[in-house]
């Protein structure tokens, strides 16, 4: 195939062409392209033969970098050699090298001005996005729903990286014409009494799952979870006996053995729930607040009215939602600030009105109903091709 048919800009073609990379994906992507006419879904393992065109190798290269810091992120590989790490280095390169040949090559017969993609942020599917915006395919990103009973689609990126706009202003200004009360209706309330080992004033902490994007994409200042303990430790111990409870939770997708780091540390300021014997809703309910990174985990505790302290980058880290800290000096600062600090009704109740009617879509991809395949079809069409 020649370079000329390879990077042909794909302004007017409006067919849709879904990529995915796992079983569970390929399954709902056929649903949905059984409902689009001239549609066709790619599935990775079936891409055999490759383009004849050239490879943008620095972005390749980034893209392996970017795989490396999560593999190096992995407790099973986090002491391998430098050796090793140079040789996977290698091999990776000219894999996704051939893998993106591969998949230029599918997206080319395609000849679709439109790709849609679960997460577009792990390895596989950054070389197909990477393959499909050379060729002028408009890309659109799905993922789990930020709310629960939705599903995220976004023609920008997920997470961090999403649309969802993050000047304070819009949110107050926001016209919620469907008066729709959201906060009002899916608000955590407090149902259960408070479990008898938590301690009666506590700051909750979820961790999350060292490899994943959150954690070596969206966390300048905490590497990993490791990091956030010591840093944590480090803020108590700065603020002595005026220092608060805070309470870690163990991520349930995580098989990390965190038993030596809990050992290590001597603080009665800290403690670590390592079963799923008091739920993350139970902890949530029962915080005076909720430290986090960047998990979902501060979503919920928006939306059951907690204050929220973000560590790293998350797109609702917005003025007047959260406070930010992203180092020691301003972890201790946002905490002594608490007390007196108020989360902005008006724009959280905005916030989420946003979300769910405009952002997200209804229903959840993994028990799709008709009407949610029809408005995620709508959604789809909706967004132009480049």
């Amino acid at each position: 195939m020649s370079n000329d048919l390879n990077k042909t800009p794909r302004k007017t073609s409006m067919r849709t062409v879904f990529f995915a990379a796992r079983k569970t994906h390929r399954t709902y992507f056929s649903k949905l392209s059984s409902r689009i006419p001239d549609s066709s879904v790619i599935y990775y393992k079936q891409c055999i033969f490759p383009a004849l065109t050239s490879i943008p190798f620095s972005k390749i290269r980034s893209i392996v970098q970017d795989l490396i810091q999560e593999k190096k992120n992995n407790p099973k590989r986090r002491n391998n050699s430098t050796i090793y790490w140079k040789s996977f280095s290698i091999f990776k390169l000219i894999e996704a090298s051939w893998l993106y040949l591969v998949y230029s090559r599918k997206l080319a017969i395609s000849n679709a001005g439109k790709m849609v993609i679960w997460n577009g942020l792990k390895y596989r599917q950054l070389i197909a996005v990477a393959a499909a915006k050379e060729q002028r395919i408009q890309c659109i990103y799905m993922e789990n729903g930020l709310l629960p009973g939705y599903t995220t689609l976004d023609a920008k990126g997920i997470n961090y990286v999403n649309s969802v706009p993050r000047d304070p202003l819009f949110f107050l200004t926001y016209n919620d014409t469907k008066v729709r009360h959201f906060i009002e209706e899916t608000s955590l309330q407090v149902h259960s009494n408070k479990p008898e080992n938590l301690p009666d004033h506590y700051l909750f902490i979820p961790f999350q799952v060292n490899t994943d994007s959150q954690i070596t994409r969206f966390s300048p200042w905490i590497k990993d979870m490791y990091d956030l303990v010591k840093k944590i430790n480090q803020v108590s111990m700065a603020m002595g006996i005026n220092s608060p409870e805070f309470v870690f939770k163990l991520h349930p997708a995580s098989d990390e053995d965190y038993s030596l780091l809990i050992k290590g540390i001597d603080n009665n300021k800290i403690h670590f729930l390592t079963d799923n014997l008091i739920t993350t809703n139970e902890l949530v309910q029962h915080a005076d607040a909720v430290i986090t990174v960047n998990s979902t985990v501060g979503i919920e505790a928006l939306m059951a009215h907690k204050k929220v302290i973000v560590l790293g980058e998350a797109f609702y880290n917005i003025e007047g939602l959260t406070l930010k800290a992203i180092s020691n000096q301003e972890l201790v600062e946002a905490i002594n600030t608490l007390e007196s600090w108020q989360l902005n009704k008006i724009l959280q109740h905005n916030f989420f009105s946003y979300l769910a009617d405009e952002y997200q879509l209804p229903g959840r991809w993994q028990e799709p109903s008709d009407e949610h395949l029809e408005v995620t079809i709508t959604r789809i069409q909706q967004v132009e091709a480049l």
